[in-house]
This record gives structure tokens, C-alpha cells and sequence, in this order.
């Protein structure tokens, strides 16, 4: 025995300075040093709430209110609890493990005399990490734990952009209902003239058709604007962790979409390399590759010899109704496991936690480069979207003054109707176009934070 305890003394020497497989190190990945879209506006400040940027307090409302009750986030959470307890559970494996036990028998005879035992003891093992497998256990145990965090931070990450994406697209359908409210108004008015010239002989029954067909069209796309309109309140309601019928809460003025925050670029949109520390999806991608790491100096650490000590203590009452014991025996001992033959399962586990460390080294770029493309993405429509609202905002202006004219150019009889007609149609589409590109606009924004990883909370830390 006590060769057996030098013997694992010179083990635990030699191997206890260095835990087996590779340290983690992030891959350089060679990032760009700056987005391919250029910017003029100020990225040095940073909303931690962004959606107050909006200044729409039912929005701020809708968001705060879906972090408390959104169903993925509480998941999310949940599974962010176990993690961390798979980190005292690894813990744990460091300290000595104690054990008790009781046994009893009754034991009768025909021709003899009954008789009764006990035995009572305890069993434990003192646990020496010789090899390093419990402290690559417990790295990968914290990383999966970080990896849990920081899926609660991309919940609340993708949370915050649904339920602005929906409330924007909610309200643009309210604002393209009210719009088709006027547009019919406007339309009908028309038609009521024309039918008024056409009694007087002044127009033809052709331009009463046209009109008449006019506000048919327009009047027709109602059914869709209401079932975009439902769309985006039932996804609301879905994220709100409430059925479609508890949602019915007020979305304020239906016929205004929420405006670009009042600072541009509040997203902070930065350079590539920040989304390594700002977008949780990432960072949790980095995570699992953290974990694979560890798993590799865990399957290696079965290549190598391992110690344990256990022993046991055991107490017997017998026969004689004394109170005490009889008899007791206390043994410790160490045991030295040495992998020898295992037609190569250790080894070929080993490769298999290489193989899945490539894997997550492949899915990390992906995570990287996908949230890269994100923000590139997102940069391009912000600006497009910008340029398209300003010239829509001259063409709706354009229109309502041409209409206005030839409205009254066509009452004196001065404009044919083909020339009022399209004046009209053209005065309707641009208003439109200006409802869906502000709706854009702001989904484009939107877009940008998710991207960027911005902060939905001062919770950063929560993760780790």
C-alpha cells in the first residue's frame, strides 16, 4: 500500500501542473477594420434602452412588458439556472464524497434460536485530479454556463427587435387603413362630381364608369391591410406571452408609425470587430467553442493514469442486546487506474472532440460573419430608406398641389377627367409609399440595433 501512495504521489507531481488538452484561445479571424457603408453621424453615443429613442411610451411599454413575460426568455432563463448549477456540480467533484449505510438482519431458526445483526458504516473516496479531468470539467462546465447567459442576452436581444418590428408594422397598417379611409373619401367625392356633370350633359358615362371603378380598387385593399394589421397584433401577443384576446391594449395614435429615434446612428454601430463583445449570439458561439476546447483535455485526460483513495468505516451489533457495537473496522486504501486496453475507444474519443472543436470553430466564424452581413446590411437599407423617404416626402407634396389644381381646373371645365383621375391616383400612391417607406425606415433601425448587438438592458454581466 504504501508503494501504491509513493507511486501517486510522483503521478500527482508530475501531472497536477498542467491540466491536459489545448488552452483556449480565440481565433484571430482577420475582421475587417471598418464597414463597407460610411457614416456621418455621430457613433459615440449609445442608448443602453434603445427603443426610447422612438419616443413612443406604448412601445417602451410593449418591450418592458415582454421581458417579463415572454415565454423563450423564460426558458432561457431556466436553462441559464441549471447551467450554473452544473457549475457547483463540478465543483463538488474536488471535495471527498461520504456515504452511510444500515443493514439489518433477522434471522430464525425451526430447531434453534432466533437471531439479529446490524451493521452501520460509512464510505467515501478522497478525489486527487492526477490527470486534470475535473478541472477541464469545470471549464467546460462554466462555459456552458457563460453559453447559457448569453443566450438569455440574444432572447432579450431578438425579444426587444419583435416587438418594435411588429408594433412599427402594426402601425403602419393602422396608418395605411386611415389613409384608406381619406383615399376613399377623396375618391368618392370625385365620383359624386362627376356623376353631377354627368346629369348636366358635361361628362361621359365612361369617366362615371372609371371613377366608379377607381374606388372599387381601393376599397378592395382593406381585407389585407386588416390582416396585416391582425398579423402584427397576434405576433405582439405571442411575444407578450398572451393569447390574441389579451392583447387588446392601446397602440396610441393609429395613424402615426413610430419615428426614427432622435439621434442617428444611436445604435453605435462601430466597427466589426466590437460585435465580439456586443452580440450575444456570438459571444455564445465563442462560448461553445470554449466548452469543445475543454472537452478535448477530457477525453485526454482518460488517456492518462488516475488516483483515488477510498475508504470505509463499519460497525456491528450482534446478538448479545448490548447497546453498543460489537465490532468495528475502518480500512483506506488507494487505487490507481491505468488504461491499458480499450481497442481504442479512448483515442478515437479524443478525435471525436477534436472533430467537434472544428465544428464549433467553423460555427463561430459563421456566427461572426453572419453578424457582419447583419450590420452591412442594415447600414445600406438605413441609408436607402432615408434617401427614398426624403424623395417621397417631395413627391407627396408634388402630388397634393397638382391634384388641388386640377380639381379645380376640372370643376370650371378647364381639365379633362383622365387628367383629375390620374392626379388622384398619383396623389394616393405617394401617400402610401410615404406610410410603407417611414414604417421601413424605422424597421431599418430596428434591424440596426439587433445587428449590433445593442444593449436591451444594463444586464451584461448577468452572463457571466
Amino acid at each position: 500500500m504504501l508503494r501504491a501512495v509513493v507511486l501517486a504521489g510522483g503521478i500527482t507531481a508530475l501531472i497536477a501542473g498542467c491540466a491536459p488538452g489545448p488552452d483556449y484561445v480565440r481565433p484571430d479571424l482577420g475582421l475587417p477594420d471598418a464597414y463597407l457603408t460610411q457614416t456621418d453621424a455621430d457613433l459615440g453615443q449609445a442608448e443602453r434602452l434603445w427603443w426610447r429613442g422612438f419616443q413612443d411610451p406604448t412601445l417602451s411599454q410593449l418591450i418592458e412588458e415582454a421581458f417579463s413575460a415572454n415565454l423563450s426568455l423564460a426558458a432561457a432563463q431556466a436553462r441559464f439556472d441549471a447551467a450554473r448549477e452544473g457549475i457547483t456540480s463540478a465543483k463538488s467533484d474536488f471535495f471527498p464524497t461520504v456515504d452511510g449505510s444500515v443493514t439489518g438482519q433477522i434471522r430464525g431458526e425451526f430447531d434453534g434460536p432466533d437471531g439479529k445483526n446490524a451493521q452501520a458504516g460509512f464510505g467515501g473516496a478522497l478525489p486527487l485530479d492526477t490527470n486534470g479531468r475535473l478541472r477541464r470539467s469545470l471549464e467546460q462546465a462554466r462555459a456552458l454556463s457563460e453559453r447559457s447567459g448569453f443566450d438569455v442576452l440574444d432572447a432579450r436581444r431578438l425579444i426587444a427587435a419583435g416587438v418594435a418590428a411588429n408594433y412599427v408594422e402594426l402601425q403602419r397598417s393602422r396608418a395605411r387603413l386611415a389613409l384608406l379611409d381619406f383615399s376613399l373619401n377623396l375618391q368618392n367625392q370625385t365620383l359624386d362630381i362627376v356623376k353631377a356633370r354627368r346629369r348636366a350633359g358635361l361628362a361621359a358615362a365612361l369617366d362615371v364608369e372609371r371613377a366608379a371603378s377607381d374606388l372599387a380598387r381601393t376599397r378592395a385593399q382593406r381585407g389585407l391591410l386588416e390582416v396585416g394589421e391582425a398579423r402584427a397584433h397576434f405576433a405582439l401577443a405571442l411575444l407578450l406571452g398572451k393569447a390574441p384576446q389579451e392583447a387588446l391594449v392601446p397602440f396610441g395614435d393609429p395613424k402615426e408609425t413610430p419615428q426614427v429615434p432622435q439621434y442617428k446612428m444611436a445604435a453605435q454601430s462601430g466597427v466589426p470587430a466590437d460585435l465580439l463583445r456586443k452580440r450575444p449570439d456570438v459571444l455564445a458561439a465563442e462560448a461553445d467553442l470554449m466548452a469543445a476546447s475543454a472537452a478535448i483535455g477530457i477525453q485526454q485526460a482518460d488517456l492518462l493514469p488516475s488516483l483515488r483513495i477510498p475508504g470505509s468505516l463499519t460497525a456491528n451489533r450482534g446478538d448479545n442486546g448490548f447497546a453498543f457495537f460489537s465490532g468495528a473496522a475502518a480500512l483506506i486504501s488507494a487505487t490507481i487506474d491505468v488504461p491499458l486496453i480499450d481497442a481504442g475507444r479512448r483515442r478515437a474519443e479524443v478525435r471525436a472532440a477534436r472533430a467537434n472543436a472544428r465544428a464549433a470553430v467553423a460555427s463561430y466564424e459563421l456566427a461572426v460573419l453572419s453578424s457582419i452581413q447583419d450590420v452591412e446590411l442594415a447600414l445600406v437599407s438605413v441609408d436607402a430608406l432615408q434617401a427614398r423617404q426624403d424623395d417621397l416626402a417631395a413627391a407627396v407634396a408634388a402630388s397634393e398641389a397638382a391634384f388641388e389644381q386640377l380639381n379645380a381646373l376640372y370643376k370650371e371645365g378647364l381639365a379633362t377627367f383622365i387628367d383629375i383621375l390620374d392626379a388622384q391616383r398619383s396623389l394616393i400612391a405617394s401617400r402610401e409609399a410615404f406610410v410603407d417607406v417611414e414604417a421601413a425606415l424605422a424597421t431599418a433601425y430596428v434591424d440596426l440595433y439587433a445587428a449590433t448587438g445593442a444593449p436591451t438592458q444594463l444586464v451584461e454581466a448577468a452572463a457571466r
